[in-house]
């Protein structure tokens, strides 16, 4: 098999093998998204990022020691990933700038129309 990455995205085509010693091949593509807020307040339209696409992640990395710390990226080399997955990188800051010892936070990510109207069914995963 001849593997041809025409896209403007990082990819890689490897082999591995399933839990009978099967082999098969495995691409991996690394696509991501810039958030553009548009006219409805607090909904963003989700756009590619294909002037400066990010790098495939070859390990783990952390954000402080390694293994002892949260994961800051984790490695595109899955032989097997069913579903995607959505990393956010952001801060949360306590209202109205006053020391607080929770601070509710939510991403909510939406299936919608291309046209960027607000979606009405959300998949909410909150923390």
């Amino acid at each position: 098999m001849e593997f041809r990455n025409l896209t403007p995205f990082p990819a890689l085509c490897f082999s591995a093998l399933d839990v009978a010693e099967t082999e098969h091949k495995v691409i991996v593509m690394k696509v991501a998204y810039r958030l553009r807020p548009l006219a409805h307040a607090g909904f963003y339209q989700a756009e590619v990022i294909d002037d400066e696409p990010p790098e495939l992640t070859f390990e783990d990395t952390f954000w402080g020691e390694m293994n002892q710390s949260s994961e800051s990226t984790e490695s595109d080399l899955a032989p097997y990933k069913p579903k995607c997955d959505v990393l956010l990188h952001g801060s949360a800051h306590a209202p109205g700038g006053k020391p607080a010892q929770r601070v509710g936070v939510r991403l909510r990510i939406l299936a919608g129309p291309a046209d960027g109207r607000p979606a009405s069914s959300p998949a909410d995963i909150g923390a």
